[in-house]
């Protein structure tokens, strides 16, 4: 995935209106988010609303780096029209008719249905809005299981599992904070991206490991605070998984009351 610090997104940063819609993640084409153009084409699966302008071809889309994760309420920004289709389920695709989307009948080229469903039976089962702590919250988007282990909220099915855990901010301000945790980072930690959303600073990046499996290299993230962050892994067996992987690291976010 691209370093998002690198686009420029027609809106630049702290030029987006708040509140237009959720700030839960989406995929959104470059085409829209930093060329300009109408969202055409919109489909959600389990993992959220996928935007593109419709006049993508193939190789374009084969390039990680022509898509951004951001959240629905920037997307909103970029094109307002998509705001009244927003709370469509999953399994559904719609298609632009001037101001406004009518149905695909063909539904999402996703089957929600398709991703692993197999959870373990043992455990809770978890979905939507997740309170991680009393400063903290993640959103899962389908089921997933939960266990504590170790001081560590884990959230798992088969091919993905996640790992959070949250620190106290032990008197540094979020910044010497953050400067910190990215200074403890690997050497070959790639695909770094550093943002600030508000008072809360992320930074992920991805890294190969040693591992007697085949996981592909995985995520991680720092989601920082003024009083405390949540350290985050992903681990996952097929690249297929990147995409919901950062679904989940971008919802971490600050507890203030359940999303409308």
């Amino acid at each position: 995935m691209a370093d998002m610090t690198a686009k420029r997104y027609r809106i630049p940063a702290g030029g987006f209106v708040a509140g237009l819609a959720a700030d839960v993640a989406c995929i959104v084409s470059d085409q829209i988010g930093v060329h300009g153009q109408r969202v055409g084409y919109m489909y959600r699966d389990d993992w959220g609303w996928n935007l593109f302008s419709g006049h993508e071809d193939q190789r374009f889309l084969d390039n990680p780096g022509n898509l951004s994760l951001l959240t629905l309420n920037e997307a909103a920004n970029f094109d307002r029209a998509i705001v009244p289709y927003l709370d469509q389920p999953a399994g559904t695709a719609w298609v632009r008719r001037g101001d406004g989307f009518v149905r695909d009948p063909a539904g999402s080229p996703v089957d929600p249905q398709d991703g692993p469903t197999a959870l373990d039976d043992q455990y809770p089962v978890v979905t939507g809005y997740l309170v991680i702590d009393a400063s903290w919250a993640i959103t899962v988007p389908s089921p997933m299981n939960r266990r504590f282990e170790q001081g560590s909220l884990v959230l798992w099915r088969p091919g993905l599992t996640a790992r959070l855990a949250v620190w106290g901010g032990g008197g540094q301000s979020s910044t010497e904070r953050l400067r910190r945790l990215a200074r403890a980072v690997p050497a070959p930690a790639y695909d770094r991206v550093q943002r600030a959303d508000g008072p809360t600073l992320r930074y992920a990046y991805r890294l190969a490991e040693s591992a007697p499996d085949q996981r592909q290299p995985a995520l991680y993230g720092f989601i920082v605070g003024p009083a405390s962050h949540v350290q985050t892994a992903f681990y996952f067996d097929s690249e297929d998984e990147l995409w919901p992987a950062r679904t989940l690291l971008e919802s971490v976010g600050p507890h203030h009351q359940r999303p409308s």
